[in-house]
Formats: C-alpha cells, sequence, structure tokens
C-alpha cells in the first residue's frame, strides 16, 4: 500500500498541469502512477484536483490551477501491478 500526505498550498499563478512537487530525493516510481483525486480548490470544494507521481519523483497536478489554495488529503491506495520503486 501507498500512504499519500501531500502539504496543502496556495498557487499565485495560473497554469495547466503543473509539477508541484519537486522531490531531489526519496523513491521514485518504475512507471507513472495515477493518483487519483488528491485535494480540492478552498474557492470551490467542488472542483477536485487529480496527480500523477511520475518516474522522476515529481508530482504533478492534472487539469491545471488559478489562484487558489489548494487543500490536499491523505489516503492510501493499492500499488499499481508491475511498478517497481528505487
Amino acid at each position: 500500500m501507498l500512504y499519500v500526505d501531500l502539504s496543502s498550498f496556495k498557487s499565485t499563478v495560473e497554469i495547466s498541469n503543473y509539477r508541484v512537487w519537486l522531490y531531489q530525493s526519496g523513491i521514485r516510481p518504475s512507471a507513472t502512477i495515477g493518483l487519483g483525486c488528491v485535494g480540492s480548490s478552498l474557492a470551490d470544494p467542488r472542483y477536485n484536483k487529480q496527480a500523477n507521481w511520475n518516474p522522476d519523483g515529481s508530482i504533478t497536478l492534472l487539469g491545471g490551477i488559478g489562484r487558489e489554495n489548494i487543500l490536499m488529503q491523505r489516503f492510501s491506495m493499492p500499488i499499481p501491478s508491475g511498478v517497481t520503486f528505487s
């Protein structure tokens, strides 16, 4: 199982798919892992954010963000079949 716990943050720019977390060290997946819904906009909680965990260790929010506060959630998920970590 993966335990996902990302930091909430405030965006000051409007941008499409955005690599928010750029980890310099730690484990990395062998393939991109879709994390699904990871949080929501505080301005409109119906507007959920999805993300991918990339093989370079970064995590990308999908679909763009605006000038808004993003509230992240903690969750667990199974490790996808065929994915290894280094």
